[in-house]
């Protein structure tokens, strides 16, 4: 759609902003950019001009340019003027989130500025096929070599298992155990620093991170209980000893004796924690640590990206491992699949309800009214596993539609990214207890105390990239004697759990906010019970 370039000079105010931004998505829209990449960038935009039409106290003209630069379209906003790049100086209006948050997706906008005149220049991701597509495919292919196994000669199958599978399914772990422990560090320590100064965290952040740290614990342990009794468990004495005395080992052996003895083991558990105390330091002081804070920030996209490109061979390694999983066992582990995938499922929709039921009662409002404003967000969720793909419905929702408050709003997205993992936590648990039946793992009363204490704990760590949760059920099988082997079986059970979890996460994750907000006082109980008149449609 080159010939319908866009180069219009608009003024900077509210309104001119939303027209641009309308402007822009209608010019994607037929350029058929990707949805996810289209609410990405109105996000990338609106967030741009909204911070420079902040600055400007006079009335400012703005041109608005499209175009398309070594095959990727990308949209530029000129302004002339003092030299000012407002992703330098939006760190200190506490509005740093919204630019990492476009970072970590890969739309981190490029300022330069030349004869007087300002250029912010916003690269598109290019269309491509989606990453579960080609998870899925590779489950699919893998179950129909698994079918046909049986036909294939021992000796073919000896050498491709040697060959081929091995090599790919080393390559791959080694790229993993190489950059996931570093990832894991950086992802929290720009998750704390990203909640914003240290007198908003103490106004809203206290309340909200323990509200999120004491549901997921409660809705894991009665998960948990629940899953008991749905699984069989081979009891005896686990791999290491009993398993009360692993516990004070466990708590113990959190804190590292040094700074590099856990990235060189993978030790997951000391690496969140020193994660989490630097983090928190780093945020207490606040400017003072500005450079380091930066440099989180800007090491953790540059983590994120190896994993990515790492990722780049997870389809290829689901096939290998599946493959070379089904020659060797059969296909008994595929067809009693259905339990976890079932549990989770009814699990996640389970909490996500009982959300929306406890926000309504404590709101006094109708839950099924609750429900069907949120719905365009689980949709979303349901549809791409994408907590990023839907943030730009969540925010819209949050504000027109549910009352919340805009400063609360921005500052409880990036730490509710971290904290909301109830559904995580539940569908990971579902997947090991799975796995410990199906290989007769011996467990004893310790075990499951350890599950219910680690397993939501390391949730919170997992990387925001494609295939980031391999990282923590990685963890996770070493923890409770599971055979390594079973990764791949259970890295394809999450993927495909993955859209359940994330659907109903981001409702949960809206109805905090309300009932935070209703803490705080600060909600707009207008809003919040609009459409509450029977035959009221309003379209916001």
């Amino acid at each position: 759609m080159l010939h319908n370039r866009i180069n219009e000079e608009f003024l900077l105010d509210v309104r001119g902003v939303d027209n641009t931004v309308n402007i822009m998505d209608s010019w994607m829209q037929a350029a058929k950019v990707q949805k996810k990449n289209r609410l990405r960038s109105r996000l990338a935009m609106d967030a741009i001009l909204l911070h420079l039409c902040e600055h400007y106290k006079e009335k400012q003209n703005v041109t608005l340019k499209s175009g398309r630069r070594f095959g990727r379209n990308y949209f530029s906003v000129e302004y002339e003027g003092e030299p000012y790049n407002p992703m330098e100086t939006e760190e200190q209006s506490g509005d740093g989130w919204t630019y990492r948050l476009l970072s970590n997706v890969g739309l981190n906008p490029i300022w330069r500025y030349k004869y007087g005149v300002n250029e912010l220049t916003l690269k598109l991701p290019a269309n491509e096929i989606k990453s579960e597509i080609w998870l899925l495919a590779a489950f699919g292919a893998a179950i129909l070599l698994g079918i046909i196994g049986p036909a294939i000669p021992e000796a073919v199958k000896a050498g491709i298992i040697e060959y081929v599978f091995n090599t790919v399914t080393r390559i791959f772990t080694n790229l993993m155990g190489t950059f996931a422990g570093i990832l894991v560090f950086l992802s929290v320590i720009s998750g704390i620093c990203g909640v914003g100064n240290i007198s908003d965290f103490s106004k809203y952040g206290k309340y909200l991170v323990i509200r999120h740290i004491l549901f997921c614990y409660t809705a894991a342990g009665a998960c948990l209980l629940i899953m008991f009794s749905l699984f069989s468990f081979s009891w005896g004495t686990p791999s290491g000893g009993n398993q009360f005395s692993a516990v004070l080992d466990l708590i113990i052996s959190i804190i590292p004796s040094d700074p590099v003895t856990p990235f060189a083991k993978g030790n997951m558990l000391q690496i969140v924690f020193m994660a989490v105390l630097i983090g928190v330091i780093i945020m207490a002081l606040s400017r003072e640590s500005k450079i380091v804070r930066d440099f989180c920030f800007q090491a953790n996209t540059i983590a994120m990206r190896l994993i990515e490109i790492s990722c780049r061979l997870l389809s290829i390694y689901i096939l290998c491992s599946l493959t070379k999983l089904f020659w060797d066992n059969g296909m008994g582990l595929f067809v009693t699949a259905w339990k976890p995938l079932a549990i989770c499922i009814v699990g996640s929709f389970a909490l996500m309800f009982i959300k929306i039921f406890v926000a309504a009662r404590k709101c006094g409002v109708p839950a099924g009214l609750l429900f069907k404003k949120v719905t365009p967000a689980l949709i979303i969720g349901l549809t791409t596993a994408s907590s990023t793909a839907a943030i730009g419905t969540v925010m819209e929702i949050n504000s027109k539609k549910l009352g919340i408050p805009e400063e609360l709003n921005k500052f409880a997205i990036p730490v509710q990214n971290i904290l909301c993992c109830d559904t995580t936590s539940m569908g990971f648990t579902a997947i090991i207890f799975y796995l410990a039946e199906y290989h007769n793992t011996p467990v004893d009363a310790g075990w499951f105390l350890i599950a219910w204490i680690v397993i939501p704990l390391v949730t919170f760590a997992i990387p925001p990239v494609s295939g980031g949760s391999l990282v923590v059920l990685s963890v996770l099988l070493s923890l409770f004697g599971i055979p390594a082997g079973a990764l791949a079986i259970a890295g394809t059970l999450a993927i495909i759990c993955d859209f359940f979890i994330t659907g109903t996460r981001i409702v949960i994750s809206e109805m905090e906010l309300v009932m935070e907000a209703k803490h705080w006082e600060n909600l707009d109980e207008e809003k919040l019970k609009m459409e509450s008149v029977v035959g009221k449609n309003t379209n916001t």
